[in-house]
């Protein structure tokens, strides 16, 4: 029916186990405004089939002509059904529960909790003004440094943002036994790394990044690899802010109040975000504040001049793809010839009407 509340959650699809606080919940009316709701969400770990299948090339089959072990007896790396269906596996165990009250910024108290790496389930319920009850479910794959991966690929970085002088570390680690990994770094100024490894399920790869002043703007880490005839890419993008041109602007103003008709005097202070001086040009504009009630005025955002990363280069997967065949088989033929007979017949009246007519 009409629902007159929306949760929605803001989150990306994996998220690092010590980072649950980038998992944001709101609440907002069909207009898209937010609107302050009290909401249950629950978090619960789902039972992985703990094996990795590949990809399929075709549609799930709506009839099988054999069990599900005969099937995995004689492909073992395909699925037989719904294996790679998150929305179809169990829910193994309620990891976490909380009712508590929306706010605008999104953020959800998680109590400190601690989760292991896997796939979690989330459901967030609760009720408009008019009492018809509202429901949220998403999945989220939380990544944990410590656990062993159960991904084909997963990389966790020590942080997603970084400053020139600053170290990244990561960490790139598989559940397949042994892969051999082409990993490419690449950064503003078009340089590119690339360096190969061998990973395996029992030995991960740890590598670092050293930011200097030249990647703010961006860098980006990449992985690719084949394993059973598939390919398997995974990107992480790391922010490098240029906050060398960010900018702290205060007002102060003053009158002389015990000088009649004095003027109110407006100085304008800028410094750079430590509070250095620095050199820089300033557009001051007024105007009616009271106009806003029909459209706000609106400075446009001076950080987007500044570039940001454009990646260029791409993982291609030329040769692996599904391919469609016809099965054609060759029947033995051996026609027997029959003697052709005619019999005699009548005349019929349209045969002597058609020869006549030509004559």
């Amino acid at each position: 029916g009409y629902q007159a509340l929306h949760i929605n959650l803001d989150a990306s699809e994996k998220v690092h186990a010590d980072s649950l606080s980038k998992i944001k919940f709101t609440t907002t009316n069909t207009a898209g405004e937010f609107e302050k709701a009290s909401i249950k969400v629950e978090m619960f770990s789902l039972n992985d089939t703990g094996k990795t299948f590949r990809t399929r090339y075709w549609e799930v089959p709506d009839r099988h002509i054999y069990t599900r072990e005969e099937f995995h007896k004689m492909f073992p790396l395909d699925p037989y059904a719904d294996e790679n269906n998150r929305g179809k596996w169990a829910v193994k165990e309620l990891v976490y529960t909380r009712t508590d009250t929306t706010s605008k910024d999104g953020k959800w108290n998680w109590e400190g909790k601690k989760f292991r790496s896997g796939w979690y389930k989330i459901i967030a319920t609760g009720t408009d003004k008019y009492g018809e009850p509202v429901k949220l479910e998403s999945y989220i794959y939380l990544i944990e440094v410590s656990s062993p991966a159960t991904e084909e690929i997963e990389i966790l970085t020590n942080r997603n943002t970084a400053e020139p002088g600053e170290t990244i570390r990561y960490n790139v680690k598989t559940r397949f036994d042994k892969i051999y990994v082409i990993e490419l770094t690449e950064r503003m100024d078009e340089r590119i790394a690339k360096q190969q490894y061998v990973l395996s399920s029992k030995k991960p790869f740890d590598g670092e990044i050293k930011v200097a002043d030249n990647d703010r703007g961006g860098i980006s880490l990449s992985h690719a690899f084949i394993k059973n005839n598939r390919v398997y890419t995974n990107t992480e993008n790391i922010s490098v802010p240029w906050t060398n041109k960010e900018l702290e602007i205060t007002f102060s103003t003053f009158r002389d109040k015990i000088l009649p008709g004095s003027e109110e005097k407006w100085t304008i202070n800028i410094r750079g975000k430590k509070g250095e001086k620095i050199a820089a040009e300033a557009l001051v504009n007024m105007y009616d504040a009271s106009l806003d009630q029909f459209k706000k005025h609106n400075w446009f955002n001076l950080r987007n001049i500044w570039p940001t990363l454009n990646k260029n280069n791409y993982w291609s997967k030329f040769g692996f793809s599904g391919e469609q065949g016809s099965l054609m088989e060759a029947f033995p033929s051996d026609y027997k010839s029959t003697p052709e007979k005619s019999y005699d017949s009548w005349i019929s009246r349209e045969w002597i009407s058609y020869n006549y007519s030509y004559r």
